[in-house]
Order: C-alpha cells, then sequence, then structure tokens
C-alpha cells in the first residue's frame, strides 16, 4: 500500500484545548505505564545493590547516547515537509534511516565488544553489545511513525508506547526475580522492540511510491543535521552524568545517582516527550507564518506548559513521602535527593515548547549553537561540583538546568520575533 500525503491536523479549536487532549492521550497512556514500572522499580530496588544498579546503568547511558543517532532530526524534516513533496521526502528518509540505523548497530556493536575485550566496563560492554539490535527493529518503522506524528494522531503513538512500557517492565521483573540479575534491566529494551514495529506498521502501513521520486538527501539533511546536534548535546546532558558520577565517584555511587535520576526525573522526561510529541505538528503547521507561530507559542507558554511544570514541582515536593514507602526504607536517605533533581526539571517543559517553535521556524541551527554552550557549561559545573560529594553536585545540576532552560526559552522567543522565518 502506498502511503498518500497525510493532512496536518485542523487548527479549528484553541491551541491549549488541542495540546491538553493530546496529552491527555499521553497522560493516560504514560499512567498505566509508569504504574507497570513503579512495580518494576520497586522490585528491582529491593533485588538489586547499588553495584549490580551502576553496570546496567554504564551499558544503558552507553545505549542512550548513541541511539540519538538513528533519529538525525529526519522525524521533524518529513513532519515539516511540504504537502506537495510529503511522499518523495519519506522515500529519502526511508533510505537515510535505513543507513542511519545499520552505521549505527555497527558502531554500537564494535564498541560495546571493544569494551568486553579490553576488560573496561565488564558485562556493560556485552550488555551494550547485545542492545546493538533494536536498531535492525527500528528502520523499518521510522517512516510511518513519522507519518502518524504528522497527522497528530496521538492516541496511537500514546497506546504503542503504553503497551510497550508495561511489556518491558513486565519482562524486567520477572527476568530480575528468576535471577537475571543486571541484565534483566537491558534485554527487555531488545525484546519488546518488535512490539512498537508492529504497532506502528499497523497503524500506518507504508511502501515508497517509485511515481513520486525523491528529494535530495543534502535536503533534508540541512534541517535533520542540526536538529541531531541538539539532540545528542540534550541526550549528553542527560547521560554523561551518570558517566561522571562513575569516574569521579565509583559505581556504588553510581548506582545510587541512576536510582536518584529515575525515580526521580522520570515523570519530568515523559511529560516533556509529551509535550513535544504534541507540540510541533501544530508549530509546523505554522511555519509559514512566523507572526502566527510566534502567537501559539504564547498559548502554550501561558496554558499547557505551566501545567506541566506544576505536576513536576508537586512530585518533588513529594518526594520524601513517597521514596521510603515504594522502594524501601534502604532507600529512604535518597528521597532528598530524588526531591532535588525533581526541580531541575520544573523549567524543562517552558523550554522544550520554545525550542520546537524555534525548529518549526526553520532555525535549528540557533538552537545548536546555544546547546553547545549549554552542554559544556551544564557538564563543566557538574564534574567541578562532583569531588565535593553527590549532593553537591546534584545542587549544581538544579541551578545550572533552570538558569540554561529560562535562558532558553527567552532566548527562542526573542528569535521568532527579530529573525525572518527561514
Amino acid at each position: 500500500m502506498t502511503a498518500t500525503p497525510q493532512t496536518l491536523p485542523l487548527r479549528a479549536l484553541p491551541l491549549q484545548r488541542r495540546l491538553a487532549g493530546q496529552m491527555g492521550w499521553y497522560g493516560a497512556a504514560d499512567i498505566i505505564g509508569r504504574v507497570a514500572r513503579l512495580a518494576a522499580t520497586i522490585l528491582v530496588a529491593r533485588a538489586l545493590g547499588a553495584a549490580e544498579l551502576g553496570t546496567a546503568a554504564i551499558a544503558i547511558t552507553l545505549f542512550e547516547l548513541i541511539r540519538v543517532l538513528v533519529n538525525a532530526g529526519l522525524g521533524q524534516a518529513v513532519i515539516r515537509a511540504e504537502e506537495g513533496r510529503l511522499a518523495a521526502s519519506c522515500a529519502t528518509a526511508a533510505r537515510l534511516a535505513w543507513l542511519l540505523c545499520l552505521g549505527v548497530a555497527l558502531l554500537q556493536a564494535g564498541i560495546g565488544l571493544g569494551m568486553a575485550g579490553l576488560g573496561l566496563g565488564g558485562e556493560a560492554g556485552w550488555m551494550l553489545a547485545s542492545l546493538a539490535g533494536v536498531y535492525l527493529v527500528m528502520a523499518p518503522g521510522l517512516v510511518p511513525v513519522y507519518l502518524i506524528l504528522r497527522a497528530g494522531r496521538v492516541r496511537v503513538t500514546a497506546g504503542i508506547s503504553c503497551t510497550q512500557a508495561v511489556a518491558e517492565n513486565l519482562l524486567c521483573v520477572a527476568l530480575v526475580v528468576g535471577g537475571a540479575g543486571a541484565w534483566g534491566l537491558v534485554l527487555p529494551k531488545l525484546l519488546v522492540a518488535p512490539i512498537w514495529l508492529i504497532g506502528v506498521r499497523r497503524a500506518q502501513p507504508w511502501r515508497r511510491d517509485p511515481a513520486a521520486g525523491t528529494v535530495p538527501a543534502a535536503e533534508l539533511l540541512r534541517f535533520a543535521l542540526p536538529v541531531l546536534g541538539s539532540e545528542a548535546l540534550a541526550t549528553a546532558r542527560l547521560n554523561l552524568d551518570n558517566l561522571l558520577v562513575g569516574a569521579i565517584l565509583g559505581v556504588e555511587a553510581l548506582g545510587l545517582y541512576f536510582f536518584v535520576f529515575n525515580a526521580g526525573i522520570g515523570l519530568s522526561l515523559a511529560l516533556t516527550g509529551a509535550l513535544t510529541s504534541s507540540i510541533y505538528p501544530h508549530f509546523a503547521a505554522l511555519r509559514g507564518d512566523l507572526a502566527g507561530l510566534r502567537r501559539a507559542l504564547d498559548q502554550a507558554l501561558r496554558g499547557i506548559v505551566p501545567a506541566a511544570a506544576g505536576v513536576i514541582l508537586l512530585q518533588a515536593l513529594a518526594a520524601p513521602l513517597y521514596v521510603p514507602i515504594l522502594f524501601g526504607a534502604r532507600w529512604a536517605e535518597a528521597a532528598p535527593l530524588v526531591a532535588l533533581f525533581c526541580l531541575a526539571a520544573v523549567t524543562r517543559p517552558f523550554a522544550e515548547a520554545a525550542v520546537q517553535a524555534l525548529r518549526a521556524a526553520g532555525q535549528p541551527g540557533r538552537e545548536l549553537r546555544w546547546s553547545v554552550l549549554g552542554t559544556a557549561a551544564y557538564l563543566g559545573g557538574f564534574a567541578l561540583a562532583l569531588p565535593f560529594g553527590l549532593v553537591p553536585g546534584i545542587a549544581t545540576l538544579v541551578v545550572l538546568a533552570t538558569a540554561l532552560q529560562l535562558a532558553t526559552t527567552i532566548a527562542a522567543r526573542r528569535a521568532l520575533i527579530t529573525e525572518p522565518n527561514a
């Protein structure tokens, strides 16, 4: 079946109502997934020690750092493609996606096997190599998911993500309880990947239309590569801190930090991910109307974005209560760190919304320049604070993250006022 051009969502309702409805689907799916994730985290925290969590954290951190390469901004390039060139853009994107997935799979497998062969990281190298198979499953599903997101079919992606999350966490529990140790946190990521592929291809069948031709790869890459750079730097900020903790404070401190990160910032990542997926197609529909795009951003910043930030703040306030109850008394001392970590994400939804508007305006290069400076300040400050202990390190992250996210929000909005549409 040949995909027909998808129409971007109609703008019949106010932006805040449309975003609230779409994030509601993500929210409902996330609640179900989070219940499963919570049960899994509770069992894992009780069954595994800090050293085992640290080993899994090394593999998962490297996997997340490498995985960002398979996106390369192709999805957002397809979402903002002109209607008449959509089929050709999809054909080119599919070819680039396969090349990227194959190349990244080989890269990650090589890094993992090299780590294992040289005795760097122990089991973490074998874990990383095993996860290279995820990219081979992703490749044939990337264009269908781009089309789903372009059409604003939020309930589809929310349902698939929910199913995948539940399955991953059930497998995680089964493997850890069955004695798989740290492998129980890693293998489910590979085992549930086919669920995502089957879901997106059934929801959006797609085949290349030979009559539509292709667009030059450089056309997509001019937009996609700066987005890739920004996404890679964002991923670095979310993951290289793990490696810094392990290198400076040791594997047991890394295990504690890994627990604090997942118990604290998981909700904010889910909310900002839902916001990004919901808001970008709406902004992309306004790509030719800079004034309208700026108004849409202002609506989002006044409406749905503060609500997302408020939920994250509530989680920070509740952390001292829920951490010892849910995860066990031995993690009680980590509760203040969880609360502190949550505070670093309160301003994140504002920055994410502003960045999506900047991308929709065709200015990903500007975002990339800011990301380079922000990542250097973020990780550099964290590295300088860590020798004084985990608490000063996390406190430094909170200050730096908040300052950088607010600065990004202000700068992106000003860019939409002062710069012409690209």
